[in-house]
Formats: C-alpha cells, structure tokens, sequence
C-alpha cells in the first residue's frame, strides 16, 4: 500500500479523539478555560447526555474580539510562551489544544464579552467541523446578565457531538450515563475550587446546584453525599513543597471508588499512582472488596510533577513518589489510630453504626443479645453435621454482634467469633 498524508480535517478528528473521548471530557476541558478566567460561576447545559448540546457559560475575563479565532485554532494558548513554563505550570488548561479539538468533532460557537473591553458588545465565531470553515467574529448585543448575573463572560456551545464520526458515536453510553459522568467530573472541579458557584442542567432538569462554600461545606456535599457521616481531616508535609491534606469521611465504606477524589495543586486527576497510596492505610482496616470516602488535596512544587503525560491530564508523573506514599501513611495512618476504623459496611445511613470510640475510650462495644436487636441473627443449634469445632457456638453462648461484621460467642476462656 502506498504512504500518503492524512488530509487535515482527517488528521484533526484523529487527534482530537485523544483528548475528547465523550461529553464529559468536552466539560472538563471547558470548565477548566473557565476556572482559568476567573470565573465565580460556571452554568453547564446538556441535551441528550451532551451528544446533542453541550454548553457552558461562565462569568470570566472573557475573549477580546480580535483573539475569537485564535482561540479555536490549534497549538494557541495563553498559558505558555516557551517550553521552560511547563516546569512552573499554575494552570489547567495549558496546551492550546481544547477548543480545537472540540470544532474537530463537533459545531463549535464561542461568545465572549471581555471585562472592560473595548467593545459594549458580545462577539461571536463559530467552526463547523463538516467544513471545518471559521467564521469571522460577529458582534452580537447579548450580554450575560440573563445567565449569570455578569455582563462579561464566555459561552460555548459545541452541537452534535461526533455526528461526522459514526463510529466514536456509538461507543457512547445512554444519556443518563453521559450526563452522570458529566457530574461527576464537575464534583471533582468543584472540590478544588470551593468558592466557585456550579450549576448543571440536563435536558431542562437541574442535576447539581452548588453554590460558594468552605472546603470542608463542600466535601461534605460532595464527597460525604450530604450525610452526617464524621469528616476527619489531617495534614503531612513530606519535605518542602510537597503538602497533603486529606478529609476522610469516617463510616462511609462502598463498593466502588469514586468517592476517592484526588486533587493535585487544583487539578481533578484519576491517577493509579495516587489511588494506591490512598489505599494503602486502609487494606487492614476494611473488608475485600470495600472502598472508603475521602478527598486529597495535594499541593507540590509544580518542578516536581509532569503534567503532560496523558492527553486528557487526568494522570500525572511524580519526581519522588516514595513522598505521595509517605505523606498518605503518615496522615490516614494517625486518623485511624486517633479515631478507630470505618464503621460500617454500606453508606445508607440508616443502617450504620455509631462511630467507633477514640482508642483512649472501649472500643470493643458489643450489642449486648436481647429480643429486639435490629441485627436479624439466625444462630443454628450444634448437631452431628456440624463440624467438631463449632460444638461450642451455641445460642445460649451467643454475645452478639461486634462491629456489625462478626458473630461473637463467649467460650469460657476465649472469645469465638464468626
């Protein structure tokens, strides 16, 4: 076969299938230009999970005029200048590659009212990726008063997401399960930046509404669900410029992990890296298979990190990471030494435990056996069938239930548990 060059609209869509893998990737990329602005609120829209509409207006600093077009052309960015910025990178967006990718798969328009620009009109300019033709900007009277309360800011709507790619299309899940996904990646954002307002609204339903808090309002919404669970936090420095603090939401243990939020110098990343050492104080104080709460803020020395290792920045590179595992141990270690394990199995609150005790207090609190337990406990008598060792697990030598997890039996001299 002979060697030819991709034409450039091809060559685009190729590329931008490695940042923009479905619609929340799309918010993501766009929530963090917002952040970046300066934005105070954030409003995000979608029809059909996002493969029909996705749009997101903010209140930010806005796009001069006369920037409009450069702002969807590919490799432009106001980030960086030279290669050297990368080692001091205190940005999210950064590659210049966000807004191009998004026109490659997708209608793209972009309204923008800079703050005290020179013009008392919003301009637009919009891509369509068929064609892949840019218009020139458009003034339009629109302001963005009407959205949220500002009259600077940025709208971007990007309309039929993949309809040119038939076959990135249909590996998108339902709409319930795209939008979920766009939540998702919002909580994460948000939990970095608690004194910004978000809003969602899928097909004219508000799915999440947040507004301003302290970080610690705002794990608790996100992170905890809302519930009443316990939020212990601490803090470790593993050296200069390497600091961790972590909010663990005690009694909260599921069966998934994405209530384990991670979040380096402001950035939602989904690192396995980070995921083990999050873990890693946790593997004798939870059952296989179980999960706990908590959301890590991690700040480090932006020369310690490279953060362009994955084209969706959702994984990074450490220098030293024996410090990420240090700094977890250090802080999980001396919360669950100080406030006893998880509690419970399940998050629904009506069926936990009180917390456990701190370790200078009787931890070991039995349900003592009576009638109206709310613990249903089927003891069977011992028989011939049972084996030799059981003999003793009677229900007359039933205690009852410790930690909601094991039968306890007293055994004369021993305790036997199940």
């Amino acid at each position: 076969m002979r060697i030819e060059r991709l034409s450039p609209r091809v060559a685009e869509q190729i590329a931008a299938g490695e940042v923009i893998e479905r619609p929340a990737a799309v918010v993501k990329e766009l929530i963090e230009n917002s952040l970046d602005a300066g934005a105070t609120e954030i409003c995000v829209q979608l029809a059909d999970g996002g493969k029909a509409l996705i749009e997101v207006i903010d209140n930010g600093h806005g796009i001069e005029p006369s920037e409009l077009p450069l702002a969807l052309a590919r490799h432009a960015t106001s980030k960086i200048r030279a290669l050297e910025d990368l080692e001091r990178l205190g940005t999210l967006g950064f590659r210049g590659e966000a807004l191009a990718s998004i026109g490659a798969v997708s209608r793209l328009e972009v309204l923008s009212r800079p703050r005290d620009g020179s013009s008392s009109d919003a301009h637009s300019v919009s891509l369509d990726h068929s064609t892949q033709e840019l218009s020139s900007p458009k003034p339009k009277a629109t302001t963005f008063g009407h959205f949220l309360g500002s009259p600077h800011g940025t709208r971007i709507r990007a309309e039929g997401l993949f309809s040119q790619i038939p076959a990135r299309l249909k590996f998108l899940k339902s709409a319930g399960a795209e939008a979920s996904a766009v939540r998702e990646w919002i909580e994460r954002l948000s939990l970095a930046h608690p004194g910004v307002g978000f809003r969602l609204i899928s097909d004219g339903r508000d799915m999440l509404s947040l507004r301003p808090q302290t970080q610690e309002e705002r794990v608790r919404a996100i992170v905890a669900e809302g519930q009443d669970f316990p939020i212990r936090m601490a803090e470790a420095n593993a050296g200069p410029g390497f600091r961790l603090t972590i909010y663990w939401i005690q009694g909260m243990s599921l069966s998934h992990t994405r209530n384990l939020v991670q979040l380096v110098n402001g950035r939602a990343l989904r690192d396995r890296l980070i995921q083990q050492a999050m873990l890693g104080p946790f593997r004798q104080a939870l059952l296989p298979g179980r999960f706990p709460a908590a959301c890590a803020f991690i700040e480090v020395d932006p020369r310690e990190i490279d953060v362009n290792v994955h084209p969706t920045k959702t994984e990074i590179r450490f220098l030293e990471s024996r410090k990420l595992f240090t700094s977890f141990d250090a802080a999980l270690g001396s919360l669950i030494r100080t406030h006893g394990s998880v509690s419970y199995v399940g998050s629904d609150p009506a069926t936990r435990a009180d917390p456990p005790a701190p370790v200078n207090e009787p931890v070991f609190g039995f349900q003592e056996r009576a009638p109206e337990t709310d613990v249903p406990v089927n003891v069977p008598a011992p028989g011939p069938s049972l084996h030799p060792a059981l003999a003793g697990f009677s229900p007359a030598r039933f205690l009852g239930v410790l930690f909601r997890t094991y039968l306890a039996y007293d055994l004369g001299e021993e305790l036997g548990l199940i």
